[in-house]
């Protein structure tokens, strides 16, 4: 519960510093580029549950692969780039484990093919084209939360002033 509270302490710390001059356009970029990344995720997630189920079957002896939850998050640190081939998908080690080496090689290379270098770098591109229209829509965020700050502040003025009327 610690580490959590500690995480989304920070994430708000970040938030708040998006309210502030020129770093406040990053801050908003940041957040938007991972709702993007985060909608074409879903798009490919199909591809990579296949890739999951895939290795965990054929690589079920490996601790990496074993069950579905590792084997998810193996997938997605391949698909950011650490494919690990020596370690994991070599014919020796394969062997080694007891999997089915030929199909092993075939899906690391359909997944090399189709995750690490097609969907990436789709997604990067995706991301690059839409960058101009980041700016802006951040720009515009950034404006939106310091009217709403100046607003507050005003409201909470106003009940102050309010409040110290009524004692005089």
């Amino acid at each position: 519960f610690g580490a959590w509270a500690l995480f989304f302490a920070w994430i708000d710390l970040t938030t708040y510093l998006g309210r502030f001059g020129i770093i406040g356009e990053y801050v908003y970029i940041v957040f938007n580029v991972t709702k993007i990344l985060l909608r074409c995720l879903i798009v490919y997630v199909p591809t990579l549950i296949a890739f999951t189920f895939g290795f965990s079957m054929l690589l079920h002896s490996n601790p990496a692969f074993e069950s579905w939850i590792s084997a998810s998050l193996k997938v997605l640190t391949m698909m950011l780039g650490e494919l690990e081939f020596g370690d994991h998908f070599i014919y020796h080690e394969v062997k080694e484990i007891g999997g089915r080496n030929y199909s092993v090689q075939v899906m690391y290379t359909l997944f090399a093919l189709m995750v690490a270098v097609v969907i990436m770098n789709l997604i990067v591109a995706m991301t690059i084209s839409a960058a101009d229209d980041l700016k802006v829509e951040s720009e515009i965020i950034k404006a939106k939360n310091q009217v709403i700050d100046i607003v507050t502040d005003g409201q909470v003025a106003a009940k102050q002033i309010g409040s110290q009327l009524q004692t005089v």
